[in-house]
């Protein structure tokens, strides 16, 4: 040792350095947020499989106010709605006797129109079905909607008794 030194010193002191008092809640909150994001993460991928489809029945009454005959074939019924926004396509089509069918139209207060389907509604129900129906009646899900950008069409043919209903939620 030389003259004049001494054996006290500062110790050298990174200036990146942070007492673990002010570590700490940063650690938590970090942790924290990525808890929160991969919860919300795995949510949407567990919500965005193949929905379950609605029980025929009470879709077709809550979309054409109708009750589902008896004896009614379901020709399709498949659902896409799912994920956080619930955004997707729905179509129920039966076949049922065209007197019964015919008979639920006449008895109906909708206001139906002739096919082929008003080119607004088409440009927003980019998934419709194909079919061979000859009327139709479609409601925007909102009546304060002042486009198409959720509704339903349900489209008739009542000479084959067939029903194409198709609900969209872009």
């Amino acid at each position: 040792m030389q003259q004049g030194e001494s054996l006290e010193h500062e110790p050298a002191i990174d200036p990146k350095y942070e007492p673990p008092s002010r570590t700490v809640p940063k650690i938590v909150a970090a942790l924290f947020i990525c808890g929160v994001f991969g919860a919300l993460s795995l949510l949407y991928l567990l919500e965005s499989g193949e929905p379950a489809a609605p029980d025929p029945d009470d879709a077709f009454e809550q979309l054409t106010g109708w009750q589902l005959p008896p004896g009614t074939e379901i020709l399709e019924n498949s659902n896409t709605h799912g994920g956080l926004t619930n955004d997707g396509d729905y179509v129920l089509t039966v076949r049922l006797h065209p007197r019964q069918l015919q008979g639920l139209i006449h008895s109906d207060s909708k206001a139906w129109r002739d096919c082929p389907v008003a080119p607004e509604i088409v440009r927003a129900a980019t998934g419709l079905p194909e079919h061979s129906g000859s009327m139709y009646f479609a409601r925007k899900t909102m009546v304060s909607d002042t486009d198409w950008h959720r509704g339903h069409v349900v489209i008739v043919n009542p000479k084959s008794g067939t029903v194409w209903i198709y609900e969209w939620k872009g």
